[in-house]
Parts: C-alpha cells; sequence; structure tokens
C-alpha cells in the first residue's frame, strides 16, 4: 500500500490521517472498482479498474509489485488461483487495458505503460519498470504522482468459465506493494442476458456524479475513462459530471485550469465515443436563506455545454461559501445555465452539520412547519417559516427563482448496509449470517424510498403553489418545478462507502452504483455528442425519473403531442378527442408490471388513481378522465392542475437468489414529471358528456359507486377477472347511484362491464 516515514509519522500525525479518501479499500489510496451488472448480450468483457492516488505525498511511497485477479462462481466457497495470461504475447496482454494514465507533469500522472506491466505464470499483471533493494530483488514500479491507473479488461473465454446456474460471479483482486499491508477487495458481478429497460427516444443518465476531480480529506472519485466505460456496461447513455465546487482548488495548478482541464477531458472523451456522452456540470455549495450550506446541481447552457466559466468561489472543504442561492441564480441567468436543488428536503439527505450544513427551505403556510411530523413519514425540516424561501421567487413575477428548474429528490440508492468497514461485503466465502450486507429496513430514514417520500411530500406543496399562484394571476410565470434522480456516486460501480472522516469510517457503506438512480431524457433527435440535446430535455422537464423500468406519460390530441413539463390549454378542444397515453417496460430484473398510479395535483389538493399496466399500455380519453377523478363538485373549473404517474415493480428473489442480493426481494420505481393542463369550463366536460358513466372510489376495498343521472339508463352490470371469468358481486340501487359491494374479491384488476340502453361501457376496477 504505502510505506510511510516513520519519524514523520510520530511528528505529524494529523495529516497521515487525514490522507484518507472515500474508496472501496477504507483508509487506503488504492482504489479498485468493476461494474456489479454485465449484460450479457452485449458486452465480453468485465473491466477491472484500478486507480492509485495521492502517491505524490512526502509520508507516502508507493512500490507496486503485481495484481491479482482471482474468480469464483459465486454460489461457491473458495476462490480459483489467480488468473494469468501466460499464454498470450505481450503485445496481445497489453491489448487487455485501457482507459489507463498517461504521462502529464502539469496535471501530476504517471504513464501506467512506463510502469512495464506484463504477463508472467504467478501473476495476472507483473509491474517490471523497477527493482527495489530487498534480496533477492522483486519487480515493481514506483507510484510518486498523483494519479496512477488502468483498466484489465478480462476476456469473456476467461470469466465465462466461473459462470453457474446463478449467472453471478464473485471477484477478488489483490494489490500487492512492498513494505506494508496489501489491498484485497472482493466484488460480485451479477450476469444478466437482459438489457436495461429502454425506450425509442428515451436517453437514460446520472444527473449526479463525482468523478476525480472530487477531491478532499473525505471522498475521491474515479478518473473519467474509467467511469466512462463502467457506465456503458451499467445501461448509462450521459452523465453530468457533479464535482464540489468546494475541491476545485485542492489539486492541479488553480481552481479555473482545474475546470478548463475537466472540460477538454469531457470534450475528448465524447469526440472519441459518443455513445455514452459526458456534460460538464458542477456540485455548487452555496448559502441557503439561513446561513446554512446546501447543494446546487449546476448546468450549462443546452446551446454551448462548455461556455459555463468557473462561476463559485471555491472555499475549503470545511469553511462557509461566499455565495447564496440567489448569487449562484444570478450568475447562471448571465450564461443560460440553470439548476436542480440537490438532494433538497428530507432527514436523511440533509449535510453535515460539521460543515453547517442543511437542506432546502420552501417558506410555505400550508405545509407543516419545521419539526412538525411530516403527513407521510419522519419529520419536517424543510419549511421554516421564519427565514425566506430557497424555492419561491416573490421580485420578478416568477413563482419559482429563475433558472431554479427542479430538484433532484432521488438521491444515493441504499437498500443494503454494512457498519463493517471490510472489504468482503457481499460475503463471499459465506461466512455465517449475519455478515457484511444487510438489508436496510423501509423505516429507517436513510432508506432510499423514505427519503423520496419526504422529498416528494415538499414537492407536492411546491407544485401546489405554482397552481394556486396561477390561479390567482394567469400573467405569473416559471411556475413549474421539475423533477430529477441521480445516484451522488463517486465512481463506486460495484458499492460504496462515502462517509468517511478524519478519523477514517464514520456511518455505512451501501450498495449506490452510478444510474441506480437515473433520470431519462425525451430527445427525438438524439442526444447531440455533447448532450446538448439532453441539456434542453432537462431544462424544459422532458424527463422521467427510474431506479430500473420505465414509464413514459403523454397527451395526444390530433397531431399535437405533449411531454412530460409541458402544459396544454385544452380551451376550444373536445375533452372526447384528447387522450393521455401511459407506457411502460420492465424485465424480469426488476419485477413485473402491474398497476400504475396517476398523481393529480390541484391548487388544494392530490388524488391518487390506479389502472392496469401489466400490459405495458394504458390509453384513456381525457373526458373519461375527469369523469373518473371529479364530480361535478369537485372538478377544478378553469383552473391549472397538475398530472403526473408513478410505478412500482417488486422483484422477489428465490431462497438462492437471496443469499446472493443479499436480500429477499427488492422494489423498483419510475416517476414521470408532470404534465400542465389548463381545465375547460364545467359545462364542457360533464353536460357535453352526460352519458358517461362515473364510477368511484377506484381503487377501493370494500364499496364501488356508479354515478349517473339517470340510473335506470343501465341495464347491466358485470364485473370479471382479467382471464374473463365472472365474479359475484351484490349491487344495490340508491337513487341516482348504484352500490356495488366487492368486499368478497381478492385483491386485483378487474373488468366493470356496464350496459345502457345505449352502448357498453368497459372500466378498469381496482380491488385494494
Amino acid at each position: 500500500m504505502s510505506k510511510v516515514i516513520a519519524i514523520l509519522l510520530i511528528i505529524i500525525p494529523f495529516f497521515v490521517i487525514a490522507q484518507e479518501k472515500q474508496n472501496n479499500s477504507p483508509g487506503s489510496e488504492i482504489l479498485i472498482d468493476t461494474p456489479n451488472r454485465i449484460d450479457i448480450s452485449k458486452d465480453s468483457v468485465i473491466p477491472i479498474t484500478v486507480y492509485i492516488h495521492d502517491s505524490n505525498s512526502s509520508l507516502y511511497q508507493n512500490d507496486l509489485s503485481y495484481v491479482n485477479v482471482s474468480m469464483k462462481c459465486a454460489s461457491e466457497t473458495v476462490f480459483d488461483s489467480p488468473i494469468t495470461f501466460d499464454n498470450l504475447s505481450h503485445n496481445d496482454f497489453l491489448q487487455l487495458f485501457d482507459s489507463y494514465s498517461l504521462e502529464d507533469v502539469e496535471w501530476g500522472s504517471q504513464s501506467f505503460l512506463d510502469a512495464l506491466p506484463t504477463n508472467d505464470e504467478t501473476n495476472t499483471v507483473l509491474f517490471t519498470a523497477d527493482e527495489n533493494w530487498g534480496i533477492p530483488p522483486v519487480p515493481i514500479v514506483e507510484i510518486t504522482k498523483p494519479y496512477f491507473y488502468f483498466n484489465l479488461n478480462i476476456p469473456f473465454n476467461v470469466w465465462s468459465n466461473y459462470l453457474c446456474n446463478d449467472s453471478v460471479i464473485d471477484i477478488n483482486v489483490y494489490v500487492s506493494v512492498d513494505y506494508d499491508t496489501d489491498t484485497e477487495i472482493s466484488f460480485r458481478v451479477f450476469i444478466s442476458n437482459l438489457s436495461i429497460p429502454k425506450l425509442p427516444n428515451w436517453y437514460r443518465g446520472d444527473t449526479h456524479f463525482h468523478t476525480y476531480f472530487t477531491q478532499n480529506t473525505a471522498e475521491n472519485g474515479f478518473p473519467l475513462a474509467a467511469s466512462k466505460v463502467a457506465a456503458k456496461h451499467l445501461g448509462l447513455d450521459w452523465i453530468t459530471t457533479t464535482d464540489h465546487s468546494c475541491d476545485f482548488d485542492n489539486y492541479g495548478s488553480g481552481m479555473y485550469d482545474n475546470w478548463a482541464r475537466l472540460g477538454s477531458e469531457v470534450l475528448n472523451l465524447n469526440n472519441e465515443d459518443s455513445s455514452m456522452v459526458f456534460i460538464r456540470g458542477i456540485e455548487a455549495s452555496v448559502n441557503n436563506s439561513q446561513g446554512d450550506l446546501v447543494h446546487c446541481l449546476v448546468s450549462p447552457s443546452p446551446t454551448d455545454p462548455f461556455s459555463l466559466p468557473y462561476v463559485l468561489d471555491a472555499g475549503g472543504d470545511l469553511s462557509s461559501t461566499n455565495i447564496s442561492i440567489d448569487m449562484l441564480l444570478d450568475s447562471l441567468e448571465k450564461y443560460d445555465g440553470f439548476g436542480y436543488a440537490a438532494h433538497p428536503f428530507s432527514e436523511g439527505d440533509k449535510l453535515s452539520s460539521i460543515i453547517g450544513g442543511n437542506v432546502w427551505n420552501i417558506c410555505d403556510s400550508l405545509s407543516p412547519q419545521n419539526n412538525e411530523p411530516a403527513l407521510n413519514l419522519g419529520n419536517v425540516i424543510w419549511n421554516n417559516l421564519e427565514a425566506t424561501s430557497d424555492v419561491y421567487s416573490y421580485t420578478d413575477g416568477n413563482v419559482i427563482k429563475h433558472n431554479l428548474m427542479g430538484g433532484q429528490v432521488w438521491n444515493l440508492w441504499y437498500t443494503l448496509t454494512s457498519t463493517d468497514a471490510g472489504t468482503e461485503l457481499w460475503n463471499p466465502y459465506h461466512e455465517e449470517e449475519p455478515y457484511g450486507f444487510v438489508e436496510l429496513p423501509e423505516t429507517d430514514y436513510m432508506h432510499t424510498s423514505y427519503r423520496l417520500a419526504q422529498n416528494m411530500e415538499a414537492y407536492g406543496f411546491i407544485v401546489r403553489k405554482g397552481l394556486k399562484a396561477k390561479f390567482n394571476n394567469a400573467a405569473v410565470s416559471h411556475y413549474k418545478f421539475f423533477l430529477s434522480g441521480g445516484s451522488d456516486s463517486h465512481g463506486s460501480f460495484n458499492f460504496s462507502n462515502t462517509d468517511y472522516v478524519y478519523t477514517g469510517v464514520s456511518g455505512t457503506m451501501e450498495n449506490n452504483i452510478p444510474g441506480s438512480l437515473s433520470t431519462l431524457v425525451y430527445c427525438p433527435n438524439g442526444m447531440d455528442k455533447n448532450g446538448k440535446n439532453v441539456l434542453t430535455a432537462l431544462k424544459n422537464g422532458h424527463s422521467l425519473m427510474s431506479s430500473g423500468p420505465i414509464l413514459s406519460m403523454t397527451i395526444t390530441c390530433d397531431s399535437l403531442n405533449v411531454f412530460p413539463g409541458d402544459d396544454l390549454s385544452t380551451e376550444n378542444l373536445n375533452e372526447e378527442n384528447i387522450f393521455i397515453h401511459l407506457q411502460a417496460i420492465s424485465n424480469n430484473d426488476y419485477g413485473n408490471l402491474d398497476i400504475a398510479t396517476f398523481v393529480i395535483e390541484t391548487k388544494d389538493s392530490s388524488i391518487y388513481y390506479s389502472v392496469d399496466i401489466s400490459g405495458g399500455q394504458f390509453t384513456i380519453s381525457l373526458a373519461d378522465f375527469y369523469n373518473t377523478i371529479f364530480s361535478t363538485n369537485n372538478y377544478p373549473e378553469n383552473q391549472y392542475i397538475a398530472i403526473r404517474a408513478f410505478i412500482e415493480t417488486n422483484k422477489v428473489y428465490s431462497e438462492q437468489q437471496a443469499l446472493l442480493h443479499r436480500k429477499n426481494s427488492e422494489k423498483y420505481h419510475s416517476y414521470t414529471n408532470p404534465i400542465w393542463i389548463k381545465t375547460n369550463l364545467l359545462t364542457t366536460v360533464f353536460e357535453q358528456n352526460s352519458d358517461i358513466i362515473r364510477i368511484y372510489p377506484n381503487p377501493t376495498e370494500n364499496l364501488i359507486y356508479i354515478d349517473k343521472t339517470y340510473a335506470q339508463d343501465i341495464e347491466s352490470i358485470i364485473i370479471t377477472s382479467l382471464d374473463g371469468k365472472i365474479c359475484n358481486s351484490t349491487f344495490d340501487c340508491k337513487h341516482d347511484k348504484i352500490c356495488i359491494d366487492i368486499s368478497c374479491l381478492s385483491k386485483g384488476i378487474y373488468n366493470l362491464q356496464i350496459q345502457s340502453q345505449q352502448k357498453i361501457i368497459i372500466k378498469k376496477l381496482v380491488k385494494t
């Protein structure tokens, strides 16, 4: 690992401790990684990334000797002998490597090829540039510069030998250095013959990702070239780099030069391969209205992705910034950039009190106040009524602050946890349980679903604030607030541990990886090689969030297509000719499709309506949708409403799979951004469609009502299961409505067939 001069350890131990970084080998400067998922249908190699960082410290001397890679079928308990490539010629052996460091004196990277890697009959990779003074001499390479890294690509004809029926491979990587403890770490790779779900013209990306331009006493990312390789294996089409603004003065020749270097590296990688593109962004450290530190994900102009200058003050890792949210947004106005509030509202996403951290404040009198119970889970921390809002605008005719487009409300995939600082979190040796990763309860405030629920609660108040403002004054602008999701990962393609402080591991490791929480953008003309169309979609809210499966929503009327993020006025349009379409896709890795749920936001309330999406499609006319959701008493006449939708899939593992996945099941979701609709007058919706039969509530547990002004027009009612079987139920006519008792039915989706004198109407009925 690293050789430390003993006398310096005695004199200045603090600086030794402060060298610790976020990595998969706690307390070490040797970082190793590999993707946790390989799509066997398109990927022929498994890349192993080795990254040695900060070897230029006067306290360290890294004498790298060899790297050994061993594999086994995950259900077995013993790794095979190290893989060797002594049957290859030296030139063919070198072809196994890519994404490696080159000699760059200004930046401080050291040439991988000059380390003279070679193949032999004992080691996977042996470095032969130098020999140390030991007896007998041992081949090494002395790493003396801040950056030394490479990818070793294990060929299919090698790793496929370790495939068993479970299609899961364990990999052990051993890095040998002289004069210190060697680094050893184990990974688990899940092999699938299913590509990650895709829809035409939708591109999957990560809006919150840290590269090796994030470097501080707590965290470190991976080189961009290696991250790009892993991202493609994990099914990503684009990534926005969001390195900490407070880190850009920690390394290199200065923060402005570092910003320019990041841009140059992104541009070069995009030019080499535009099948997966980087977008240079930044995670800005700014002060909220209470003077506390929060983060904002900053994106450049969609017309010129490299035009944004470095507009922040950097500051120190533990010192406050001089820039407020409003100052940042003013700068973005000048440069046509935009921002999303990073992990904005939940208890689990609050920045550490060590750095004076907090969350974004909405200051909304309708929301529960700070320290009061939230409507869903936990306690509110996002609504201090004594401080001004970090989201709402009060001075420029906007509802939302200019250039603040939304919130990254889904952050950090966290469903497995471990307080163990070890490197065998997947329990490859099948130690007595519990060992390594264990399931994190959904009631834990750090759980992904817990944090999302709190963020979405605050999000609902923001959406309703915009609808209320638009109702009171149609001239107000920028009243929409968009959703996005990102992993907040730091390289860490297999599992993540980012909670480091000066004294070592503090907190937990989790199963977060790039793209585990992703944003999909609608780009009918492709991404553009530098992501211009991705940025346009993010700025316009033409996007959805996903942890695997995908749900998209569109509204059509003749040749008109309306997408999430858009608004639609139905004035002078017939709601019977306007259709809401849902399209969903999943696969066996993420579980089956079942129910999609619409969320209808009005200025006063939220309404939920579930429909059958098991066939991957659902379409309903806007007239039927209104008549299902609203009665004449609660229809939001001549108002704006916001409609979005979400799905949940549930992957249940077999007993053997559960041991390897470290849990019995996993829930996955997808959420669309809203479409904002201007409703018509009451008469155009109900009176012109008086023959439309309304059923409510739906879904329901016991009773459902058919509401019809002339109930005698209904001649028969039949309830059938989706396989066509007629179900027994009890009917009761009550004046202008019919009551149906479905308490005897099993939970599920049914067809409700209603025959009147004019026609037969079939409605979906959801029994909860």
